[in-house]
This record gives C-alpha cells, structure tokens and sequence, in this order.
C-alpha cells in the first residue's frame, strides 16, 4: 500500500524509508522529519499523528498552567505571612550544610556548634552548644515555638478555603 502524499494528523507522507523496510519517512507540521512504521499510522487505535510534538505541546501547556496556578498561590500565602513556607515546612537540610541538621552549623573559629533560625527574613541565633544534639535540640524547640503556630494558621485557613468552595 502506497502511503506517500497522504496526512495522518500532522504528519504528511513524502517517502518510503530505504534503510528500514516498513518505515516510511513523514514530514511534520512542525518542521521536523521523522521515520515511522506505517502500520502505526494507519492502525484504528492510537494511531502515529506527530513526531511528539503533540505530546510535548500537551505536557508543556499542563505543566505551565500547574506551575503557575501553584506559584501564584504560594506567593500569596508568603506574602500574606511575610515567610516561606515551603523551606519552614521542608525536613531537609539544605545541600550545603553539612551538620546534618536544618539550621545547625559548626563554627570552626570558636569549636562550637551554632544554631539559628530564620522567621520573616531575619536570622535569629538560638546560641553556641559544644554538643551537637544541644544544638539540635534548641533548634526543634525554636521551630515548635516560632514555625508551628504559623503553620498551623495556614493549614486552618486553606482548610476554611476548601469548604467554603465546596
């Protein structure tokens, strides 16, 4: 069966592929060439309509509007607490610390372990410990005190959001 001149979706037929029997070489709308099997554009389901470019129209448009909707909604909720919450509620430490522990360091010049927390852009040093799991405490004590009730208010209000849009 001769498939060349014909359309399937984007893709235009324009020559039987020579290296490969059973493949025929397809011009998409897009621009690009592509070598597909020709039963997989003339099969009833799912048939061959791009060269992916569908595909990736698709994602791309999902992951833009997803992205943009969150973010939108993120900034907001930032905004509104004059804080990030998306670091206040991450367990992780971050790639460049190296004590193990979110908001612990080690200072080599006093041969302490220093922990600090930041709330609304303002570091706040919660003290020097010689012992690492002092230090690790005083930061959870901090984050109970100073991230829970924040968090807690956040998650109380997208509660009251959620049923005041059902």
């Amino acid at each position: 069966m001769n498939l060349i001149g014909r359309e399937f979706g984007r893709l235009k037929v324009v020559a039987n592929d020579r290296a490969r029997p059973g493949y025929v070489i397809c011009e998409c709308k897009c621009g690009s060439k592509v070598s597909v099997r020709s039963y997989s554009l003339t099969k009833k389901q799912n048939p061959t309509q791009s060269c992916g470019c569908i595909r990736k129209e698709i994602v791309s448009e999902i992951g833009r509007r997803t992205i943009h909707d969150n973010s939108a909604k993120r900034i907001e909720t930032n905004m509104r607490y004059n804080t990030n919450f998306q670091i206040i509620e991450s367990e992780e430490p971050a790639k460049n610390n190296k004590s193990g522990y979110k908001g612990v360091w080690y200072d080599p010049t006093r041969g302490k372990y220093e922990a600090y927390i930041t709330l609304h852009r303002k570091k706040i040093c919660l003290g020097r410990f010689s012992k690492l799991e002092d230090a690790v405490k005083a930061r959870k004590a901090a984050e109970d005190e100073l991230f829970a009730p924040l968090i807690a208010a956040k998650r109380a209000e997208s509660r009251s959001a959620v049923a005041i849009a059902r």
